[in-house]
């Protein structure tokens, strides 16, 4: 569960930084 969580956080991050 912690290990699906960070990669959320990380994927959030990468989709922000390609549409920025």
């Amino acid at each position: 569960m912690k290990s699906i969580r960070v990669l959320n956080r990380e994927s959030s991050m990468r989709w922000y930084l390609i549409m920025f």
